[in-house]
């Protein structure tokens, strides 16, 4: 038999209710630390100043140089250019990352709870006002591209293990989307602890939990190397200063 047609109604409505729960704030002007980050931060006016971005703390002088954030500072140098600085299109980015966190919330839910229990997961999360801070700022949007990739990480991780192992290839994958999100915002460094929290409470048990963790070691093992260099990289910018 063949499979029914595709029907994206699920998808459609949590691209809705995202944006919808979002557009509220699409005339707004920059606001808080959008002022001092994007409207006065010279370095993210233009794409020349790559260089300082790689190797500065993410707060410009006279700010305290505690935090390395160069993923998030050159996504929004990126957007003040094709927008000639004007908040719109760091609105309308916030709000396309956010559906898009939306539907990854999907894709995992529908690893874990079923069709149904997938819509409602990701319909309120679409709706719900907590993410009104992560949505709003431009600077924030560093929250939602760590989502985005922790969420695409996990989703993928599960599909892989439900057939198999993950091969070189798919570490490798890991890696570069950890590294990516580490240097996004830092609460991404926690992500090999849920791929194995993915691994202890998620993955159905062909093994003894003993034996699956010491297959899957060295791949664990090399997302730790890959986040101490991603530490270490920023310890160096921020000349020892990592409470941050």
């Amino acid at each position: 038999r063949r499979d029914p047609p595709r029907s994206w109604r699920e998808e459609i409505a949590v691209v809705v209710v995202s944006l919808l729960a979002s557009l509220a704030g699409l005339p707004n002007q920059f606001a808080f630390d959008d002022v001092l980050l994007v409207q006065q931060n010279a370095r993210v006016h233009d794409l020349a100043h790559f260089r300082e971005i790689l190797t500065q703390p993410y707060w410009p002088p006279p700010f305290n140089p505690e935090l390395y954030r160069p993923i998030a500072t050159f996504i929004v140098a990126l957007q003040y250019v094709i927008g000639d600085g004007a908040p719109l299109i760091f609105r309308l980015a916030s709000y396309l990352l956010y559906a898009a966190v939306a539907l990854a919330v999907l894709a995992l839910g529908r690893r874990l709870l079923g069709a149904r229990g997938a819509v409602v997961a990701a319909l309120l999360f679409a709706a719900h006002p907590v993410h009104v801070e992560a949505v709003a700022l431009a600077v924030n949007q560093g929250e939602l591209i760590v989502a985005l990739l922790t969420l695409l990480l996990v989703t993928h991780y599960l599909e892989i293990r439900a057939t198999g192992e993950p091969s070189r290839t798919d570490w490798g994958v890991f890696a570069a989307m950890y590294v990516a999100a580490a240097l996004t915002k830092e609460h991404a460094f926690v992500v090999p602890a849920l791929l194995i929290a993915t691994e202890v409470l998620l993955v159905t048990p062909e093994r003894p939990i003993a034996t699956r963790l010491k297959r899957l070691g060295p791949g664990f093992a090399a997302l730790s190397v890959a986040g101490l260099a991603a530490l270490m990289l920023r310890t160096v910018v921020l000349a020892g200063r990592v409470s941050g």
